[in-house]
């Protein structure tokens, strides 16, 4: 029974570090892409969150205008990772 055990499960066992060792180099980089399509969101959302930026966009009433640029980063963002899912 062991001896058919060990005839399965070695190229199981094969198979699995292979896969195991694909999957951590592209992992790195599905990170970075990921970090990357993030950074302008991320960036405006920093701006938007400043107390002086705030009174600036209000005092200037460009609300709608900042509204629609992070608005436009976000979907930028989403069709990214919709693009690499599919």
């Amino acid at each position: 029974m062991q001896p058919l055990m060990i005839v399965i499960l070695l190229p199981v066992a094969v198979i699995y570090l292979l896969l195991l060792k694909y999957y951590r180099k592209t992992s790195v980089d599905l990170q970075r892409l990921d970090a990357k399509s993030r950074s302008p969101v991320q960036s405006l959302l920093a701006e938007l969150l400043q107390t002086s930026a705030l009174d600036t966009i209000q005092v200037y009433k460009r609300q709608q205008f900042f509204a629609d640029k992070i608005t436009v980063a976000i979907n930028r963002n989403t069709e990214v990772s919709e693009r690499v899912s599919e």
